[in-house]
C-alpha cells in the first residue's frame, strides 16, 4: 500500500517521514484543479488541458477532452464548495445551473481525470518524493491512480459531503524521473438525471523527501545520521507517526531544534556541509 491518511508508507516497526522542501510545485508543473502550470487560478467556464477526461461512461464526454472550470453563479453551488484562488472545481462540462432547459448531465460510471507533472529535475539518487492530497469528489473517488498503479486512496459518497476537503492522503513511492501521471477516478453514483455533475477538487502539497526512518520501540534511542543539503531556500521538516516520541537534531551534543513529536521548518542554512548531523528519536 502506497498511502496512509496520515503519513504517506509507514515500515512495520514505527517510523518518521524526513522531509525537505525548497523546491516550489510550479516547478514540477504539478497544479491544483482550475489552476494553470503557474499557479495562476484559469476563469470559470474555461476548458483546460491541464487535467483531461481520459474516459467516461457511455453517454459522456469523448475520451481525452478537457475538463473545464465549473461556472460557480448556479447549480451546483452553493453544494460544492466555493471556487478559490487555491483551487477550483472542474468537470466535464462549463455549466450546470441551467440543467432545467437544457438536460444537460453527466451519465452515471467513473470518469477519469488525468494531469501530469515533470520530476526530472530531481535528483532521485539523493531525494524521495512527498505528495500530500486533499481531494473533494461528487459523488465518490473508487481510486487514484499514479502512473496506472493504484495508490489505494478511496473517498465513500456521503451525501452532501462536497464542501470540505478528505486528507491529508500522502504517496511516498511510485514516482519516476521525468513525466509522471496522475489520474483520479471519479465516480457518478445515480442515474443520468439532469443537472447530476460529476465534479474534482484537488490541492497539492510537494516536498523533496530523505525517506523513511525506521525506529525501533518506543523508550530506545535512535540515531540516524544525515549531511545536510544547505542550499538556498532548502528546509526540513521531521514528522513522526507515534505520539510521546520526541525528535531532536544534534550535532557533536549541541541541540539544534526539537518539539517533542514533530520538528518542522528547521532551516540549515549556515550550517556546515562537512559535518554529519543527528536525527535523534526517542
Amino acid at each position: 500500500m502506497f498511502y496512509s491518511p496520515l503519513l504517506g508508507k509507514l515500515t512495520t516497526s514505527l517510523g518518521i517521514v524526513l522531509a525537505v522542501s525548497g523546491q516550489a510545485q510550479t516547478d514540477w508543473n504539478l497544479a491544483a484543479t482550475g489552476i494553470d502550470s503557474n499557479g495562476i487560478p484559469i476563469p470559470e467556464m474555461t476548458s483546460t488541458w491541464v487535467y483531461n477526461i481520459v474516459s467516461s461512461p457511455t453517454g459522456g464526454v469523448p475520451p481525452n477532452s478537457p475538463s473545464h472550470i465549473v461556472d460557480s453563479s448556479g447549480w451546483p453551488f452553493p453544494h460544492w464548495r466555493a471556487n478559490t484562488t487555491a483551487s477550483q472545481w472542474i468537470a466535464p462540462h462549463p455549466s450546470y445551473k441551467s440543467y432545467r432547459t437544457t438536460g444537460i448531465t453527466d451519465p452515471q460510471g467513473v470518469h477519469v481525470f488525468r494531469t501530469m507533472f515533470d520530476l526530472s529535475s530531481l535528483d532521485f539518487s539523493k531525494y524521495g518524493f512527498l505528495l500530500r492530497l486533499h481531494i473533494i469528489a461528487d459523488n465518490s473517488l473508487p481510486d487514484v491512480l499514479l502512473n496506472g498503479i493504484s495508490t489505494g486512496i478511496k473517498i465513500p459518497f456521503v451525501p452532501g459531503n462536497f464542501s470540505e476537503f478528505q486528507g491529508p492522503f500522502d504517496i511516498l513511492e511510485g514516482f519516476i524521473s521525468g513525466t509522471n501521471i496522475l489520474d483520479f477516478a471519479v465516480s457518478n453514483n445515480f442515474s443520468s438525471l439532469a443537472g447530476n455533475p460529476v465534479g474534482l477538487r484537488v490541492e497539492y502539497e510537494a516536498r523533496k523527501t530523505l525517506g523513511t526512518i525506521s525506529m525501533g520501540p518506543i523508550g530506545l534511542t535512535n540515531t540516524n545520521l544525515f549531511t545536510l543539503d544547505t542550499s538556498p531556500g532548502v528546509r526540513y521538516d521531521l514528522q513522526s507517526n507515534a505520539s510521546g516520541v520526541s525528535n531532536q537534531w544534534n550535532s557533536t551534543g549541541l541541540t539544534l531544534v526539537g518539539d517533542g513529536g514533530t520538528m518542522t521548518g528547521f532551516d540549515p542554512a549556515g550550517f556546515s556541509t562537512s559535518k554529519t548531523y543527528r536525527v535523534i528519536i526517542k
